[in-house]
C-alpha cells in the first residue's frame, strides 16, 4: 500500500514538473522559427538583433534586381551568426517576390547558416500569398517568453493594420501578463509602423484608423504597465535605415529599421539584461561609423542624406525623394499637387498658343476685310 502511495505521489510530482515547470519553455519551443531551430537553455541576459526590409533595394534605384537577400545582410552574417545572442528578429519584407524560388534562396543563403532561431514579424511582400507563406513557416502573428521579456510578435497586414479578433485578444493577454513580477520587458514586433499614421503605409482612411486605435486603444494599454517595466516596439517599414523615438513616458521606447543595401545600412544589438535598463547596440553593415542610439532621428537622416546628395538629378536617384518632405503622406501629396500643376501648366499654354494663333488669324482676317474696303471706295472715286 505504501509502495503504491509513493509511487502515485511521484507521478504527480512528475506531472507537476512537465506540466507548470517546464510550461514556459514548452510554449517557447513552440513558436514557429523562419529556420526551424529552437531555443537553447536560458542563461542569463535575453539578447537578440533586429534588422527590417532584408530584400533590400527599393524600387527607385539603379541597383541591379536580385532575388537574393541584401548583399549587405548576405555580407555580414557572422553578425546574425554570433553565438552570444538569443534569436535574431526580422521586421518583414523578407522577400521581393512571395514565391517558392525567392524563400528558397533567403534559406540556403541567410537562414540555414544561422544556429539561432530566427523569427519575422510579416510584410506585404512575403504575404503576397498568404497560404504560401503559412504553409511554409507557419502562423504569422504569436508570442512567446524569454528570461524576464515577454515578445509579442505581431501581423499588421491584417484587417488593414488593426488588431483585431485573435490578434487584439493576444494583445491585451500579454499586456495583462507583463503585469506580472516575471516579466520586466514588453517587446512588440510589428512590420508597419502602428504607432505613428505619418510612416504608415496605406490609403488615408486607414492611416487615420490605425492613429485613433493606437492613440485611443493601444497606447493607454501599453501605459497602464507599471514605470519599472520597459516597453519596446520595433517596425521595419520605413524609408530610413534605423529611428529611434522616446515613449511618451521613461522606459518606452520606438524603433524602426530597414535596410537599402547601400551604405547606410544598420542592425540594432538589444540586450535585455536580469538587472539594469536594456542596451541598444547600432551595428553598421558597411564601414560607416556608428552612434549612440539616440542619435538616430529622422531628422539626422535627413541632414546626411541632403549632405551626401546635394542635387539629386531626377527621381532614379536614390535619394531623391528625400529632398522631399519628411514623410510619406506629405511626399505624395505634393508629388500630386506639382503633377496637377504641370497638367495645368502644360493645358494652359496649350489653349494659350490656340487662343493666339485664333487672335493672329482673326487681326488677318481683319486687315483683309479693311483693305478690301478701302479699295474699293478708292475705285469708286
Amino acid at each position: 500500500m505504501l509502495q503504491r502511495c509513493l509511487q502515485s505521489f511521484f507521478f504527480v510530482l512528475s506531472l507537476f514538473f512537465f506540466f507548470v515547470v517546464d510550461f514556459q519553455s514548452a510554449r517557447a519551443q513552440a513558436v514557429p522559427s523562419l529556420n526551424g531551430i529552437r531555443f537553447d537553455e536560458e542563461t542569463g541576459d535575453v539578447i537578440f538583433v533586429a534588422v527590417g526590409h532584408v530584400y533590400g533595394r527599393l524600387e527607385n534605384t539603379t541597383l541591379p534586381y536580385s532575388e537574393y537577400p541584401a548583399v549587405t545582410l548576405l555580407a555580414n552574417q557572422k553578425v546574425f551568426a554570433d553565438p552570444d545572442i538569443d534569436f535574431v528578429m526580422l521586421l518583414g519584407d523578407i522577400v521581393h517576390k512571395a514565391n517558392e524560388k525567392q524563400f528558397r534562396l533567403l534559406a540556403s543563403s541567410f537562414l540555414n547558416a544561422l544556429s539561432r532561431p530566427v523569427f519575422n514579424a510579416v510584410g506585404n511582400h512575403e504575404l503576397q500569398n498568404r497560404e504560401v507563406y503559412t504553409e511554409r513557416f507557419g502562423k504569422t502573428f504569436f508570442t512567446f517568453q524569454r528570461g524576464d521579456a515577454l515578445f509579442v510578435v505581431l501581423d499588421g497586414e491584417l484587417d488593414h493594420g488593426l488588431l483585431i479578433g485573435e490578434q487584439k485578444q493576444m494583445f491585451f493577454e500579454s499586456i495583462r501578463l507583463a503585469q506580472s513580477d516575471d516579466v520586466r520587458f514588453l517587446v512588440l514586433f510589428s512590420h508597419k509602423v502602428l504607432w505613428n499614421s505619418q510612416y504608415f503605409a496605406g490609403s488615408q482612411t486607414e492611416r487615420d484608423a490605425v492613429q485613433k486605435e493606437f492613440s485611443d486603444t493601444l497606447l493607454p494599454a501599453l501605459l497602464q504597465l507599471p514605470r519599472s517595466k520597459s516597453v519596446l516596439w520595433f517596425a521595419g517599414d520605413y524609408l530610413f535605415p534605423l529611428v529611434h523615438e522616446a515613449g511618451p513616458r521613461p522606459g518606452m521606447h520606438f524603433f524602426t529599421l530597414g535596410l537599402r543595401e547601400d551604405a547606410t545600412d544598420l542592425a540594432l544589438r538589444v540586450t535585455l539584461p536580469t538587472q539594469g535598463e536594456p542596451a541598444f547596440q547600432p551595428i553598421s553593415l558597411s564601414e560607416n561609423p556608428t552612434y549612440d542610439i539616440s542619435t538616430y532621428t529622422t531628422d539626422f537622416w535627413l541632414d546626411w542624406y541632403r549632405r551626401q546628395y546635394p542635387n539629386p538629378s531626377s527621381p532614379t536617384d536614390p535619394y531623391w525623394f528625400l529632398q522631399q518632405p519628411q514623410n510619406l503622406r506629405s511626399f505624395f501629396r505634393d508629388l500630386f499637387f506639382n503633377l496637377y500643376t504641370f497638367v495645368a501648366l502644360i493645358f494652359g499654354i496649350f489653349f494659350g498658343v490656340l487662343l493666339f494663333c485664333f487672335a493672329v488669324f482673326l487681326s488677318h482676317r481683319i486687315l483683309r476685310y479693311w483693305w478690301r474696303c478701302k479699295d474699293d471706295s478708292l475705285h469708286k472715286k
